[in-house]
């Protein structure tokens, strides 16, 4: 909505999800008319363009998966992804990341209570960086959990717990940053945490 606001021309939005019950308590695009009636994408769609008409929104009724994006190209002449999908847990950064990178596009990872890192086409390596350092921070055990997780399992928690008002303050002075200035150093090797307040490191001074 935000980004809608500041004049960005074009938006696509993908998820395969309907409005349910629960959504309505933690964000703001949905009605009670839409709970189990309509797409997330489409009442977003809908959210945006009564804020600002001139928004160009392709909203696309798929979930995220290596099959549906080379099927569809979902990152064809995008700039920016802002990576948000929460299933499956961990694995979707890695479809997302690889694939939007070698489509050209930067991608910003957006999780309950973090924003970043930023990862732009060129510097693939950083994100094997990052994930080196999500298993050095849980003793190995982040890969171990990613590839072998049940499909019924989820993770996800509401994100008003998790502060749903300074996330968006955060991700959207990133959008804007990278939209005027096509990079958001910050993020280059770090990560902002919501419940820290600081922005974390994950590569050291060795470059590792």
């Amino acid at each position: 909505m935000i980004s809608a606001a500041s004049g960005f021309g074009y938006l696509r939005l993908i998820d395969g999800d309907i409005v349910e019950l629960s959504n309505i308590t933690r964000q703001i695009f949905y009605t009670e008319n839409d709970v189990n009636n309509e797409y997330k994408v489409d009442a977003m769609k809908r959210s945006i363009h009564q804020l600002n008409s001139s928004v160009h929104v392709e909203a696309i009724r798929r979930y995220v998966n290596k099959k549906t994006i080379i099927k569809n190209n979902f990152f064809k002449d995008i700039n920016l992804v802002v990576q948000a999908a929460d299933q499956p847990s961990g694995l979707i950064d890695k479809i997302v990341v690889e694939n939007a990178l070698k489509a050209g596009a930067a991608v910003i990872l957006v999780h309950n209570g973090s924003v970043g890192p930023l990862f732009e086409p060129g510097h693939q390596e950083n994100f094997r960086k990052f994930i080196k350092f999500l298993n050095r921070d849980s003793d190995g055990f982040y890969e171990q959990l990613i590839y072998n997780r049940s499909k019924f399992n989820r993770t996800a928690f509401p994100t008003i717990a998790q502060g749903i008002l300074g996330l968006t303050q955060e991700l959207c002075d990133y959008i804007l940053q990278y939209a005027v200035t096509g990079s958001v150093p910050k993020l280059e090797n770090s990560f902002y945490s919501l419940s820290k307040r600081k922005y974390i490191n994950f590569i050291d001074k060795k470059g590792r």
